[in-house]
């Protein structure tokens, strides 16, 4: 079914460690979590240092705002959109979190102004968090699903789809999600 259900990933690790990593309350945390983040955005984005570290400061910030783990935003965005401002999918998302207009204008985001874009998909994100929270271990695997599928398709089948796009989405974001706890040490 999977190529690797260690889509706990996300599970004992956030559920552990989300509140303490989201709003990492010393300058060291911070600049710990901005080091990895602005590295990996960096590395995957050819927008340039600036464009680096806007993203990352974004990330940071809107995360802390609605307490998701930054780490996990990252690997999000990164496997939605490659930090890319102007990513389109055939299905029309837009933008660095890859928000559907529909879903952006019923959460009150502009998907097409970058700033708006990431709070949206940071947003989104958390309110996909909240609504599996329920699931124990696997409430974020399922939220990381319900983002990329839809909170319907995740409820429908009680877990993750049957959709190959959806269950390589997830195991996507696992892995960029290791990468970047390995970089925090």
């Amino acid at each position: 079914m999977f190529r690797n259900i260690s889509i706990l990933f996300i599970a004992g690790i956030i559920m552990l460690n989300s509140s303490a990593i989201a709003l990492a309350s010393t300058t060291k945390q911070q600049d710990v979590y901005y080091q990895a983040i602005h590295s990996h955005i960096q590395h995957r984005c050819s927008m340039g240092l600036e464009w680096s570290d806007w993203i990352a400061d974004s990330i940071l910030y809107y995360s802390a705002q609605y307490r998701v783990d930054p780490l996990l935003v990252t690997a999000l965005f990164d496997q939605e959109s490659g930090f890319n401002m102007n990513a389109r999918s055939s299905t029309g998302a837009i933008g660095i979190a890859q928000l559907q207009p529909t879903t952006a204008a019923a959460i009150g985001f502009d998907p097409t102004d970058p700033a708006q874009n990431i709070e949206g998909g940071v947003k989104y994100l958390a309110m996909q968090l909240s609504r599996f929270s329920q699931s124990g271990d696997w409430a974020a695997t399922y939220a990381v699903a319900a983002y990329n599928a839809g909170p319907e398709a995740v409820a429908k089948y009680q877990g993750i789809p049957p959709y190959a796009e959806t269950q390589n989405h997830v195991n996507r974001v696992a892995d960029i999600y290791r990468q970047l706890l390995r970089a925090i040490g």
